[in-house]
C-alpha cells in the first residue's frame, strides 16, 4: 500500500465519518473563478448525501453475493483456502462495494505470518480459532498525469493522481466477539457502534402519555415498530472523534461483516485442515431485496 492510497483513504474515512456537519454545494455565479478546490467541493456534496442516505435509509449490509467458502485448492492438496465470492453491498458507513469477481486467501499461509500477533493469539480459545471475514469501500488513486509545477517545487515530480477509483478492502481479522452462530440483527447494524442496546433502552425513558400509547396497542407487530420508534427518536448521530489515533475507530466502523469463521486447531502453530474450518455466512447482516424480487417463489 502506498503512501498515496494510504493518505486519500484515510482521508476519506474520515469525512465519511461524519454524519452531523453540514453539506456545502457550489453556487455556480457567472464570473466567479472555479479551481480544483470547487470542483472537488461539488463532487464530496453528491457523493455524501448519497452515502448518508443508503447508510440510514438502508442500513450497511450485504444486498447479494460475497458468500464465503471455504476450499481445498486442487494444485495443493495441504493447503485451506478461505474465498469470497462476487457480490454487492453497502459498507458500514453507507458506501457501496461491488466485488466483480472471486477472491482467495492461503488460511495456512495467513496463519503462518499471523500466528504471534494479539489479535490472533488473543482470539484464540479451547482450541479454537476465532476470525471473520469483513468487506468496506476503499479508495484506490488511479492513472497519474503530469500538471504545471511552480519554480519553487521545479525539483519535484509534477504528476498527481487524475483518477480515484470506488475499490474495496476484503481482511481477515481475530473476532473479538467470537461470534457464535446467531444471525446478525438489523439493530445491530444500524446502531452506529455495532452494538445491541440493552432491553431496557427500547423504547426507554416516554411520557406517561407515549406509554400509554404503547400499551394501548394490541397488534404485536404495531407495537413492535412503535417500540422501535420511541427508541429511534432518543438517537443522536454517532460521536466523532477527530484526535491523533482516532482513525482507527472509523475504519472499524466502516467494515462489514461478511461470515464467521471458526478454525479448530491444536495449537497456533498447527496447520488448518478444511474439516476443522467453518464458516456462517448467515451472520452478516443483510438488506431486505427489493420488493419485486421479493415476491418471486424460490427455486
Amino acid at each position: 500500500m502506498s503512501d498515496s492510497t494510504t493518505t486519500v483513504d484515510q482521508d476519506e474515512l474520515a469525512t465519511d465519518a461524519r454524519f452531523d456537519d453540514m453539506l456545502t454545494r457550489v453556487s455556480f455565479q457567472p464570473g466567479i473563478l472555479l479551481g480544483a478546490e470547487a470542483l472537488s467541493a461539488e463532487q464530496t456534496y453528491h457523493l455524501r448525501r448519497l452515502t448518508r442516505h443508503q447508510r440510514w435509509l438502508l442500513g450497511p449490509g450485504t444486498i447479494f453475493g460475497l458468500r464465503v467458502d471455504v476450499i481445498t485448492p486442487a494444485d495443493d492438496p495441504t493447503d485451506v483456502r478461505l474465498t469470497v465470492g462476487p457480490g454487492y453491498a453497502i459498507d458500514g458507513l453507507g458506501r457501496e462495494v461491488l466485488v466483480s469477481e472471486g477472491y482467495a486467501i492461503s488460511l495456512r499461509d495467513w496463519l503462518a505470518a499471523e500466528n504471534a500477533s494479539p489479535d490472533v493469539a488473543g482470539n484464540f480459545t479451547g482450541g479454537t480459532l476465532f476470525l471473520r471475514v469483513t468487506v468496506r469501500a476503499r479508495a484506490a488513486p488511479q492513472a497519474l498525469q503530469p500538471v504545471v509545477s511552480e519554480l519553487f517545487d521545479a525539483g519535484l515530480d509534477p504528476v498527481v493522481t487524475a483518477r480515484i477509483g470506488d475499490s474495496f478492502l476484503l481482511e481477515v481479522t481475530g473476532d473479538a466477539q467470537h461470534l457464535g452462530d446467531t444471525p446478525a440483527r438489523p439493530l445491530d447494524s444500524w446502531s452506529p457502534d455495532h452494538t445491541t442496546p440493552a432491553a431496557a433502552d427500547l423504547p426507554g425513558t416516554v411520557t406517561t402519555r407515549e406509554q400509554a400509547t404503547l400499551t394501548g396497542l394490541t397488534d404485536a407487530a404495531q407495537a413492535a415498530a412503535m417500540r422501535l420508534q420511541a427508541w429511534l427518536l432518543r438517537r443522536d448521530f454517532p460521536a466523532f472523534d477527530d484526535s491523533p489515533g482516532a482513525s482507527a475507530e472509523y475504519e472499524e466502523a466502516s467494515r462489514l461483516l461478511l461470515a464467521s469463521v471458526h478454525v479448530t486447531l491444536a495449537s497456533l502453530t498447527a496447520a488448518p485442515t478444511t474439516a476443522g474450518t467453518a464458516v456462517n455466512n448467515l451472520v452478516r447482516p443483510f438488506i431486505r431485496p427489493n420488493a419485486l424480487l421479493a415476491a418471486l417463489p424460490l427455486p
